[in-house]
């Protein structure tokens, strides 16, 4: 294809979100990410080395606050984060992985989205299909906690 100048030009095209590999996924979703989070006034960096922690640090440039996130691509808790102030992000849907991200304190989640028994038994809780009932149920919650409107990317 050439273009007004007479010069070849090759258009990129949008690589779609299902032929990306596990890790490229995850690469682009922090990126996604980060694009948002500099809206509301933080920097963000990948950490290169996650060992059971975060995977991302962001830190407001007015406020110095700091936020430990875990990225995810579906709705996860497990007791390697628990105790560690990180948050988690997640779409609503892995499904949808392109809707409905938010950003929320682990323990917190942790709270809403098992039971004690469960947790004790368990100590952990992943799931990409969450069931409309469980869904109807907390995403009100997982809303309001999030520290961030749900992202759309």
């Amino acid at each position: 294809m050439y273009n007004t100048k007479g010069i070849i030009v090759e258009k990129l095209r949008k690589m779609p979100f299902e032929d990306m590999d596990k890790k490229f996924r995850e690469h682009r979703n922090f990126h996604k990410l980060a694009a948002k989070l500099v809206d509301y006034g933080y920097v963000v960096s990948w950490l290169p080395v996650d060992d059971k922690g975060a995977d991302i640090v962001a830190v407001h440039t007015v406020t110095s606050d700091v936020i430990k996130i875990q990225l995810k691509g579906r709705v996860t808790i497990d007791s390697e984060y628990f105790g560690k102030n990180i948050y988690m992000a997640f779409p609503k849907s892995d499904s949808e992985p392109n809707k409905n991200w938010v950003i929320v304190p682990h323990d917190e989640l942790v709270k809403i989205y098992t039971t004690p028994e469960n947790w004790q038994k368990n100590q952990g809780k992943s799931s990409g299909s969450v069931p409309n009932k469980i869904w109807g149920l907390i995403w009100g919650l997982v809303k309001e906690m999030s520290v961030v409107e749900p992202l759309n990317f």
